[in-house]
């Protein structure tokens, strides 16, 4: 059984600078996957508020194919990421503050299931991103971990206690707080990521995991935007990024979780 070549996905709103927008098909089965690339291999694929711009445009677009079971989220070049551009931070986690859509939550909200291909440094950003993807495989390249602290970027939010989840308070704690860096077996280990295969063959690995082409993709994907989606007291938020942190509800998280879950679902 075949897939297709990936081909960029063009139209309307989808020309981009910062990322790369693909999919491709099953040549048999007719299922397709997504693929998100940040294209920014020169700054190690450090982020900006226009990159996570971008990446709303096409999970806007992956959300709404009734073809797309799973949406890969990669770096171009010899690194998933590095978490933030520190130049651009100075001024830009001003206008990042009020950004609606973060990509933690991008994510979480996302109706089709969202994999991570994680390769080099997985660090800041890129970590948390990874972690709340649904499904993370790492080269045997890899190497996780938080910096923060390191650099003056504490982090707040969802996606800090969401940790916890993923490898359980103390690991979460140790990550966050001394900014350790893990390799990928170690990742493996403590439940970070899913599998961990050679560089070489992660496209192999990922056609393997993919759940698109009959269907069930795509009732998974509703099954799992279904299952994400809680409501309280009428309001619809995402229960994993907007739920009770450290005992108590977070009415905003919960208010910006709805306008993403509605901007990807409408």
């Amino acid at each position: 059984m075949a897939w297709t070549q990936w081909q960029t996905v063009e139209g309307e709103g989808l020309e981009f600078e910062q990322i790369l927008f693909e999919k491709k098909h099953h040549e048999e089965l007719g299922g397709g996957v997504a693929r998100v690339t940040i294209n920014l291999p020169d700054k190690y694929n450090a982020m900006t508020v226009s990159t996570v711009d971008e990446m709303f445009r096409a999970f806007y677009d992956a959300n709404h194919d009734k073809t797309i079971g799973v949406i890969i989220v990669a770096g171009a070049g010899k690194h998933f990421g590095v978490g933030g551009d520190v130049e651009w931070e100075r001024w830009g986690l001003r206008e990042a503050f009020y950004n609606r859509y973060p990509h933690n939550r991008l994510i979480r909200a996302s109706r089709q299931p969202v994999m991570a291909v994680v390769q080099g440094y997985c660090l800041g950003g890129h970590n948390h991103m990874a972690y709340c993807c649904d499904f993370t495989i790492a080269a045997d390249t890899a190497v996780f971990g938080q910096a923060g602290p390191k650099v003056s970027s504490p982090a707040d939010g969802f996606f800090v206690p969401y940790l916890t989840k993923v490898v359980g308070a103390k690991k979460a704690r140790e990550m966050w707080m001394l900014c350790r860096r893990y390799t990928a077996e170690q990742a493996l280990e403590m439940g970070l990521v899913n599998k961990v295969v050679p560089l070489n063959d992660m496209e192999v690995e990922v056609e393997q995991c993919d759940p698109g082409g009959d269907g069930a993709s795509e009732r998974m994907g509703e099954a799992d935007a279904h299952g994400r989606l809680a409501l309280s007291g009428g309001r619809a938020h995402d229960a994993d990024a907007g739920g009770p942190v450290g005992g108590h509800e977070h009415p905003d998280l919960r208010s910006e979780d709805a306008k993403v879950l509605a901007h990807l679902r409408t």
